[in-house]
C-alpha cells in the first residue's frame, strides 16, 4: 500500500519541509522569466545571445575613433593627441556624445533582440522605457548576482593581489 504525505500541515516532519521549499525554488527558477515592457518582451537570455550581442559591438573601438576623428587615421589621431586644445577636446566630446548612444542603443537591440529603431523611434518608449527595458533586462537575467560573483573572483584571484602589493607571490 502507498501512502501519499501532505507536507503542508504543521505537524510534518522538518526534513520534509525543506525538501518541498527546495523543489518549489528548483521549478521557479526553472520557469522562463519573461516581462513586456513599453511592448517589448524581456526575457531569460541564453549564452550564445549574449555572445551575439557582443559580436555586435566588435567594432567599437575603430566606430568611435572614426566617428570622434573623421577621416584620419590611427597614426594620424595619435599626433593629433599632441597638439589636442580645448577646442579639439570639445569636437571630439560632441562627435562622442552622438556616436556613443546610438551605439549602446544597438548593443541594447541586439541584446533584447529587437530591432534599433524600435528603440530609437518609438515614442511609447522614449529615454525612461529604455531605463525601464534596462532594468527588467537586469532583473530577469540576474545580472547583479552575476557581476557580484566575477567581481569576488576578481579580488580573490592572485593576478589582482599581485597588482595590488607588487609582488610575485
Amino acid at each position: 500500500m502507498v501512502r501519499h504525505i501532505r507536507i503542508r500541515g504543521g505537524n510534518a516532519p522538518l526534513f520534509l519541509k525543506r525538501r518541498e521549499g527546495m523543489i518549489k525554488d528548483l521549478f521557479r527558477k526553472s520557469l522562463p522569466k519573461t516581462k513586456v515592457v513599453h511592448g517589448i518582451e524581456i526575457k531569460k537570455l541564453p549564452l550564445g545571445a549574449y555572445l551575439d550581442a557582443i559580436d555586435s559591438i566588435k567594432n567599437l573601438p575603430e566606430m568611435l575613433l572614426s566617428k570622434s576623428f573623421p577621416g584620419l587615421t590611427a597614426d594620424e589621431v595619435l599626433e593629433k593627441f599632441k597638439e589636442m586644445d580645448q577646442d579639439m577636446l570639445i569636437e571630439v566630446a560632441g562627435n562622442l556624445l552622438v556616436a556613443v548612444p546610438e551605439q549602446f542603443l544597438r548593443f541594447l537591440a541586439a541584446l533584447i533582440g529587437v530591432e534599433y529603431e524600435k528603440l530609437r523611434d518609438d515614442p511609447g518608449i522614449g529615454l525612461n522605457g529604455i531605463k525601464d527595458i534596462i532594468v527588467e533586462f537586469w532583473k530577469i537575467n540576474d545580472m547583479q548576482s552575476f557581476f557580484k560573483d566575477v567581481w569576488r573572483a576578481i579580488n580573490k584571484s592572485s593576478l589582482m593581489k599581485q597588482m595590488n602589493t607588487g609582488s610575485k607571490s
